[in-house]
Parts: C-alpha cells; structure tokens; sequence
C-alpha cells in the first residue's frame, strides 16, 4: 500500500501534476501543465511518465499532442479525487489570495472552484480597476494552489451592472450554478 502512495505523491510536482489532471476533465498536455505548476516541462513530463506508469492517468491523442486524463477504472482514482478535493483552497485561502489586489468590489467562484464545470467561467471579479495587475498576480497564484488554469471574468461596476440588467449569459449562469460570494463590497 505505501509503495503505490509513495508512486502518486513522491514529489511536490507530481502532486501538482496529478492535481492538474484530476481538475482538467477535458485533460492537458504537459506545457499546459508546466505553465500553471510553475515547474520546467522537461520535469512535468517525467512525472506524468510516473503517474502513467502507475496506471493512475492516461493519455489520449488530441490534435496532435499526447494529452492527460485521469484513468476512471483505475482502483484508486475515485480516493485520489476526493482526496485533492478535500485539499482544494478553502474560500479563506481564496480570499486571502486576492487580499493584495485592493480594488475589488465583487468576487465569486463558480465554475471548477465551486465544484460544478458547467458554467463557462470559475471566477467572475468586478474591480474599480480591472487592469490593477494584483489582481492577474491573485489569479495565477490561485491557479498554482489549484494547479489548473482557471477561466476568469474580469470587469467593471458599470460593465457588471449593465450585464446584469441585460440578462448576459455569463452572469445569469453565474448565479444559476452554484457559487459562492467570496467578497462583496459597495461601489463606493
């Protein structure tokens, strides 16, 4: 039993690597990996390599290019799924991430963060200043916690208020999926 543990999570990057491919469903090749866990491909490679050899993850040919996915037969698969879940980033963890980034007045998970991939986005964030580059820095770091790329919203109150009112399709999903209100502050 220690030795198959021992072959999932042997390294930091190969926890990452396989976070990565149990939160991709649509999987991902090892640059798109090695991009969001901040770690060479020459490395993410040898640890998909790893994690293929145990049987954990697969690949498909898509395009081209070799990409990753979970193996769903496999014994361990749904253990290991729920393990990562159980340690995804709290909605603290989240918040604090994006603690830096002042101008915030709205942000929401869906999506991946809020455990369901229908909805077209995982975060939806309305700031004074949706060009404040600490919000963009709060997003790749919370996709290195996550080890997945996330899909984001990034507008104004205005922008905001004016799809919500026109019924957009992104905001209406937002709050027809679930989701959670991570912070919530007037436009003032």
């Amino acid at each position: 039993m220690f030795k198959r543990l021992s072959a999932l999570f042997a390294t930091p990057i190969r926890v990452k690597v396989l976070a990565y491919t149990f939160r991709s469903p649509a999987g991902g090749t090892v640059q798109e990996c090695a991009q969001v866990a901040g770690a060479s491909a020459p490395l993410v490679m040898k640890e998909f390599n790893a994690l293929a050899k145990t049987g954990i993850i697969t690949y498909r040919i898509v395009g081209g290019r070799k990409s990753y996915v979970p193996n769903p037969v496999h014994a361990m698969a749904p253990a290991v799924a729920a393990l990562l879940a159980a340690f995804a980033p709290t909605d603290a963890e989240i918040t604090k991430i994006f603690a830096p980034a002042r101008g915030i007045q709205l942000l929401i998970i869906t999506g991946m963060l809020a455990g369901d991939d229908r909805n077209r986005a995982d975060l939806l964030i309305v700031a004074r200043n949706p060009s404040d580059k600490a919000i963009v820095r709060s997003v790749k770091q919370l996709e290195r916690a996550m080890s997945i790329p996330l899909r984001y919203a990034l507008m104004t109150r205005e922008d905001y208020d004016a799809r919500r009112q026109g019924a957009d399709r992104l905001i209406r999903d937002t709050f027809e999926y679930p989701h959670r209100v991570l912070i919530e502050r007037s436009a003032a």
